[in-house]
C-alpha cells in the first residue's frame, strides 16, 4: 500500500476542516432558536373541528364533543396570533385538547332565580397521572346570554410523550373524568349521559278548574296549559340536587277569565278580574325547592311566554318514573259591577294535576 505523501495529508485534513465548517454552518443557521414552552403551558389555537373518535362529554346545559389529541412534537400552522411560537419543553410534548359545542346538543336547564348563573366548569388534563390546569380553557363553556357554539382548541406542553389522557371536569363542587377513549367515571353527572332528553315524555292533563265554593266563570272559562315537564340533575340557583335525587321541574300557565261569578246570599253578583292575582304551586304536597315565573328568569334575549307560567322545582328520587301531583292555586281580587255587593273579594281557582314524567 503506498504511503500518503505529506502534501496530499496536508490537502486531506484541509477538505476535512472545510467539510467539518460547512457542516457547523448548515447547523448552525437551521437550528431551532424558538424557545421552549413551560410544562403546563395552555396554547389557544384556531377552532379546529372534532373529528370522528370524538367522545361525548356532558355538562348540566349541554353535551359536548371532547378530543384528546396524540402527542406531537410543534404547534399547527393554526395557531393564533397571540400564541407564542415556541417549542414544546426539553423531552416534552404538546397534547392537544378540543371541545365543541353543538346546536342539537344544547340542553334545557331550569333557572329558578333572577340573576342565577352557571359557573364556570375546572377543566384539568390528566396525562400519565400528571394534572395540567386548563385555566380559562372552561368560560367559554358557561352559559350567559347563551352558549357560544363550535370548537375550542388548546394546545398542553406536557412531559415526556404520555399514553393515557383524561380530562377532568368540575362543575359546582361535582366532578367527573373522560377519557380519550371515551371511557368515564361520570359521578353526578352520570344521568346527563342518557339519550333521551329529560322530560322527553309528558303524561298530564289539568282537567276541569277547581272554584271555591260560591264561585264561576261569567262567560269565557280559566285554561291551564301545562310546560313540559324536565327531570334533571342540576338547576341554576339550586345547583345539584341532593345525593340520590333529581330536580323534578313542573310549570303551569294558567288563564283566569276576565269575569268571575259570585253566588251572594242576596243573589248572583258578577265581578270584574281587576288584578293579574297569584299562584301557588304544590308538588305532591309539599312546598317546592324553588318557584318562580318563566319570564323572569329568561333573560332578556330569550323569547317570553305570553301567559307568564309559574314553575316549581321539587328534589324527587332520582331516575324514577313515579306519578306527581301537583296542585294549582289561583287568588285574585275582583270588583263588583253593580251597586249593594260586597266591594272586596277574592276569587280561588284550583286544578289538581296527577303528572307523569318519563325519561324514555
Amino acid at each position: 500500500m503506498a504511503k500518503l505523501t505529506r502534501a496530499t495529508k496536508v490537502w486531506l485534513a484541509v477538505c476535512l476542516v472545510v467539510l467539518v465548517a460547512i457542516v457547523g454552518t448548515i447547523w448552525w443557521t437551521n437550528r431551532d432558536t424558538r424557545a421552549r414552552a413551560e410544562v403546563g403551558q395552555v396554547l389557544p389555537m384556531a377552532p379546529d373541528g372534532v373529528t370522528p373518535d370524538s367522545v361525548p362529554l356532558a355538562l348540566p346545559w349541554a353535551i359536548a364533543r371532547l378530543r384528546l389529541g396524540d402527542p406531537v412534537d410543534d404547534l399547527p400552522a393554526t395557531k393564533l396570533a397571540s400564541t407564542p411560537d415556541v417549542r414544546p419543553p426539553e423531552g416534552g410534548s404538546f397534547v392537544p385538547v378540543v371541545v365543541e359545542l353543538r346546536a342539537e346538543g344544547v340542553r334545557a336547564v331550569p333557572t329558578t332565580k333572577v340573576g342565577a348563573t352557571f359557573p364556570v366548569p375546572e377543566l384539568t388534563l390528566v396525562a400519565d397521572g400528571a394534572e395540567y390546569p386548563l385555566t380559562g380553557f372552561g368560560d367559554g363553556l358557561q352559559p350567559r346570554d347563551g352558549l357560544v357554539l363550535g370548537p375550542r382548541t388548546v394546545y398542553v406542553a406536557v412531559d415526556g410523550t404520555p399514553e393515557e389522557l383524561s380530562l377532568r371536569v368540575a362543575v359546582d363542587g361535582e366532578t367527573q373524568t373522560v377519557g380519550a377513549d371515551g371511557d368515564l367515571e361520570a359521578g353526578r353527572f352520570a344521568p346527563l349521559y342518557d339519550a333521551a332528553a329529560p322530560g322527553k315524555e309528558v303524561r298530564g292533563d289539568c282537567g276541569p278548574a277547581m272554584w271555591a265554593p260560591g264561585f264561576s266563570s261569567e262567560g269565557d272559562e280559566p285554561t291551564c296549559r301545562l310546560l313540559v315537564p324536565l327531570r334533571v340533575p342540576y338547576a341554576a340557583g339550586l345547583g345539584w340536587a341532593p345525593e340520590g335525587k333529581e330536580w323534578f321541574v313542573a310549570g303551569v300557565a294558567w288563564r283566569r277569565p276576565a269575569r268571575v261569578g259570585f253566588q251572594a246570599p242576596a243573589g248572583r253578583l258578577v265581578y270584574t278580574a281587576d288584578s293579574l292575582g297569584r299562584a301557588t304551586l304544590r308538588i305532591d304536597g309539599q312546598e317546592p325547592a324553588a318557584t318562580y315565573f318563566l319570564n323572569e328568569t329568561a333573560g332578556g334575549a330569550a323569547i317570553h311566554d305570553v301567559d307568564d307560567p309559574l314553575v316549581a322545582v321539587l328534589a324527587v328520587p332520582e331516575g324514577g318514573d313515579e306519578e306527581h301531583v301537583v296542585d294549582v292555586a289561583g287568588r285574585w281580587p275582583v270588583s263588583v259591577l253593580g251597586e249593594g255587593s260586597p266591594d272586596e273579594l277574592t276569587a280561588r281557582l284550583s286544578w289538581k294535576i296527577r303528572w307523569q314524567a318519563q325519561k324514555d
